[in-house]
């Protein structure tokens, strides 16, 4: 190092020592600063004990519903063959296979009678509330179980020419049943797959059925005493 450089360090390292920077000295605005004070990490364990209750109970609500809803849809079943049997009949009355369709059609009154016992077995009823039902009090029951979205003009009871069809659908002749119009075939078709669908019977339809029945019975006068 040549004489020049060495002088320069030396005044150099003689400032450094001697400078002693005086009380303020700097920018105030930098006095309190610090590093970013960051979150600590996300931990990847267990989670709190609320959260594992809560999946808990959403994991068993989660299966309740579905077990639920496979129940409803199993005892549905029978409403699902009986729509089918209907619509297939529908479909062979508007082909060309006249007599069998007709033979089909005077299949549909046992229809709904079966219908009727698979819906009062599942509710937990005797099915002699049904097998013991004819005529007008067997109408009035299909009436009160249509279903409560069904208003009262969709019942037999309000209409009496599509209920003599159903009455005397099974036992008419094939012969008289072909010259029957189609609009009323399919009217009384369309008629057994609404109740089909939106029928619902409770242990109170049989009560409501013979209280019904009651009413519509004449007072019994007394005889006059001499």
């Amino acid at each position: 190092m040549s004489a020049a450089g060495v002088v320069a360090v030396k005044a150099r390292a003689l400032v450094n020592d001697s400078f002693q920077p005086p009380p303020g000295f700097g920018n105030d605005w930098l006095t309190h600063m610090h590093e970013v004070l960051l979150p600590a990490p996300l931990s990847h364990g267990w989670p709190a004990p609320g959260w594992w209750w809560l999946m808990f109970v959403v994991a068993w609500l989660g299966v309740g519903l579905c077990v639920r809803r496979y129940w409803h849809w199993k005892d549905n079943a029978y409403r699902r063959q009986a729509c089918a049997a209907i619509r297939a009949c529908r479909q062979s009355l508007q082909g060309q296979m006249q007599q069998q369709a007709l033979a089909e059609l005077q299949q549909v009154p046992a229809l709904i009678r079966r219908v009727a016992l698979q819906s009062v077995a599942l509710a937990g009823l005797p099915r002699t509330q049904v097998s013991g039902l004819s005529a007008n009090q067997w109408q009035q029951w299909l009436d009160l179980t249509g279903g409560e979205g069904r208003s009262n003009r969709h019942s037999l009871s309000a209409q009496p020419a599509l209920a003599e069809r159903f009455r005397s659908l099974a036992f008419v002749p094939l012969d008289t049943l072909a010259s029957w119009p189609t609009d009323e075939l399919a009217a009384l078709l369309q008629w057994c797959d609404d109740w089909v669908r939106h029928h619902r019977v409770s242990r109170n339809s049989r009560q409501a059925l013979d209280g019904q029945n009651r009413d519509e019975q004449p007072p019994q006068g007394k005889e006059n005493l001499p």
